[in-house]
């Protein structure tokens, strides 16, 4: 008899499935098995023990959506036949309205909180030392002091629990290994290199699991985590920047580039860290001492006070990847971290209406959007492919639409511009990004 299981249930029989297909879940979650059959809702895999088990469409990404459609053809194609035909979900009307969800309401919370101090769990294993939090874990490859556990684990908490509190839809893209997200951590630069990885980058979180790793000598202290209060600080902001990139949907990284990939993580780690709580009430004048070499932490000046801004929607568009110089790269994220504020904590007082709308009317047109076609000819399905590729098409701006309210560019570019002179910087938009 099959059993149908969620993908999620899965992994915990992962060590005993054989060869075939690496299968992942909506969450990010990867197994391995063998394609069996589809029905009209799910797909049948065989494990190694040659059990059989029936997973829903509604848990699988759409990278084996995708996989399941094209072999549906081929097979279809080899037996001289239209394809069966696959139910569509209804069209695309925009958000839903008829089912309300509060999360989607709250405002942008100024400070968030321990409930209590945490208590750290301490064990060995094969691969070093374990400390353990309510919801994190870190692997040393040997003993950590425990201010610089604390210092990780507590960002990493308070930023899970603020981005959980935000109105934007965000969540933990990795797996969880024995119930917590794993970062693993080395002590010496040496060991870091030999692991594969970049000397100059101090630490890196893997865009498909969602793990963190991080170097300690590579970030200024000693291989146990040993240094000053200014380096554990370093070390929480890399926390609080890797955390929260694990909880930004893959959907927002795609669309709106690295105003929210990197801008958001940058925006968030500007915050007041101290034992207990990241505090958000001082944010803005911390962004601005930040980007003008006033914040303490040997940067430099990223711009003068007078900034000539890129347009909004050259800003929206543009990528880390896109200016070679170094400096071109700084300025750009400094403005990335300028947009993102505005939309958290100028633009309608603080309630981020615009930000929640956008990414509520996106994360919807992702939901219902249709995962199979319904057809009977090659050419009905090409055609219909055709309507669903222009829909994505006008997603972009329509999402773009909600986001800034239905705003002319020019008009939220002077509201942008007034708003952050009350705080200190003068901006312009022009179209290069260079601060004069």
């Amino acid at each position: 008899m099959k059993k149908t299981l969620t993908l999620g249930a899965l992994l915990g029989l992962a060590m005993s499935q054989a060869g075939g297909r690496i299968w992942t879940d909506t969450k990010g979650r990867k197994i391995e098995a063998e394609f069996v059959s589809q029905s009209k809702d799910a797909v049948v895999l065989r494990l190694k023990n040659e059990r059989e088990v029936t997973v829903p469409f509604t848990n699988l990404s759409r990278e084996d959506l995708a996989y399941l459609i094209d072999l549906e053809m081929k097979e279809a194609r080899e037996a001289g036949k239209p394809a069966p035909e696959a139910t569509e979900n209804p069209p695309i009307d925009g958000p839903k309205k008829d089912v309300p969800d509060p999360a989607w309401d709250r405002p942008v919370l100024k400070k968030i909180s321990l409930t209590e101090p945490l208590k750290i769990e301490e064990e060995k294993s094969e691969d070093g030392v374990i400390y353990s939090s309510p919801h994190f874990r870190i692997v040393a490859d040997d003993r950590i002091t425990d201010k610089a556990v604390m210092a990780m684990l507590e960002a990493c908490e308070l930023t899970k629990m603020y981005c959980e509190s935000l109105p934007f839809g965000l969540a933990f893209r990795s797996a969880l290994i024995e119930g917590k997200y794993e970062i693993r951590t080395y002590g010496k630069k040496k060991d870091w290199a030999e692991a594969g990885e970049n000397p100059a980058v101090p630490s890196q979180m893997d865009p498909v699991t969602g793990k963190v790793k991080l170097c300690l000598e590579a970030l200024g202290l000693g291989s146990t985590g040993r240094g000053s209060s200014e380096g554990h600080r370093r070390l929480a902001g890399q926390m609080i920047l890797n955390i929260s990139r694990a909880m930004i949907p893959e959907l927002y990284r795609q669309t709106f580039k690295d105003w929210f990939n990197e801008g958001f993580p940058n925006v968030l780690n500007a915050a007041v860290y101290e034992k207990g709580s990241l505090d958000f009430t001082e944010i803005l004048p911390q962004i601005r001492d930040l980007l003008l070499g006033k914040g303490g932490a040997g940067q430099g000046a990223i711009f003068k006070k007078e900034i000539e801004m890129m347009t909004m929607g050259d800003l929206v568009g543009q990528t880390m990847a896109g200016p070679a110089d170094e400096d071109e790269r700084r300025r750009f994220l400094g403005q990335c971290m300028l947009l993102v504020s505005y939309f958290m904590f100028l633009e309608d007082d603080g309630k981020a209406t615009g930000m929640r709308n956008g990414f509520r009317f996106l994360t919807d047109f992702e939901k219902n959007f249709p995962k199979t076609i319904r057809y009977s000819t090659p050419e009905e399905l090409e055609q219909k492919k055709a309507e669903l590729a222009e829909r994505r098409k006008a997603m972009v701006p329509d999402t773009m639409k909600e986001l800034f309210r239905d705003r002319p560019m020019d008009e939220v570019e002077k509201d942008m511009a007034a708003r952050w002179e009350v705080h200190g910087l003068e901006l312009g938009f022009g179209n290069d990004g260079e601060d004069q």
